[in-house]
């Protein structure tokens, strides 16, 4: 339609405001940058609210529709069949509203401007080192700040976004997040290597993630996080062969294959190759 393809177009200059998305991302010019998120937004909220509002007008019409036709059938099929299209209408504002709110986590992720931006503290995840022995755990529970500047970060964002974004549009942003944390982090971790101690701190970091997600969103996210939270259980078994007893529970869904599993165990410095090569998972 004609005002989905204007309320794209605003978008799109939104994006282009600082020439492209690279130049948006890392531009010193904090008003020319502020103002274009303020732009996307509203656009983005003006998008969703429609999406909504044309399904309300198509649940009216077929309700109408059924009335005013009730002695004809095959009219009252035909009208359905037209006002499907506004279905059709709304699930494409919607799909504009997944992809550029999508665009706009990643803008958040990739910042860099300073050592407390999001971006700069999700880089970071990539220094802390999990090769703690016991000592070095109690010490580092007592003393991480890593974890809550990262919390900050996100808090932030939140922040920014709760008073402005259209309460649709924040979950959505909040489970776009989400998911990139994620992946950041699963990636992150899988170049990493752990001791039995650095495991717990790593399943203990992830759940302090998790459940800053899950305390804002209406919709959990606890499946977002899932890989990660099977990750820092098999970090943390005493011996290879103690997995065979998870693989085989049924009281949990694995997310990882076997292969991966065995990457996993293999991030173990305890753990030798041999071992865990010869598990029959």
């Amino acid at each position: 339609s004609l005002y989905k393809d204007q309320l794209n177009s605003k978008l799109e200059t939104c994006w282009e405001k600082s020439g492209n998305l690279t130049q948006l991302l890392f531009s010193n010019d904090q008003k020319n940058q502020n103002q274009a998120e303020e732009d996307m937004i509203i656009a983005l909220n003006n998008i969703q609210v429609s999406a909504r509002h044309i399904l309300t007008l198509k649940k009216h019409l077929d309700k109408h529709s059924s009335e005013v036709f009730s002695h004809i059938p095959s009219a009252v099929k035909m009208a359905s069949h037209c006002l499907d299209a506004l279905k059709d209408t709304s699930e494409a504002f919607m799909r504009i509203v997944y992809h550029n709110i999508n665009r706009f986590v990643s803008m958040q992720v990739e910042k860099v401007s300073g050592p407390q931006a999001l971006g700069s503290l999700l880089e970071r995840f990539g220094q802390q080192s999990y090769e703690v022995q016991e000592r070095e755990y109690a010490s580092s529970e007592a003393n991480d700040t890593y974890i809550p500047s990262l919390l900050r970060a996100l808090e932030l964002v939140h922040k920014g976004m709760k008073d402005k974004m259209t309460e649709a549009n924040l979950e959505l942003m909040l489970h776009a997040l989400a998911t990139s944390v994620v992946k950041r982090i699963e990636a992150f971790a899988m170049r990493k290597s752990f001791t039995f101690w650095g495991g717990l701190k790593f399943d203990k970091d992830i759940r302090k993630i998790s459940g800053f997600f899950n305390g804002l969103c209406s919709r959990p996210v606890r499946t977002k996080f899932s890989r990660l939270m099977q990750i820092g259980s098999l970090l943390q078994v005493d011996k290879v062969e103690e997995i065979l007893d998870y693989w085989t529970s049924d009281a949990q869904v694995w997310r990882l294959s076997p292969r991966e599993v065995k990457l996993v165990l293999s991030l173990r410095l305890e753990f030798s190759k041999d071992e865990i090569s010869k598990l029959k998972l």
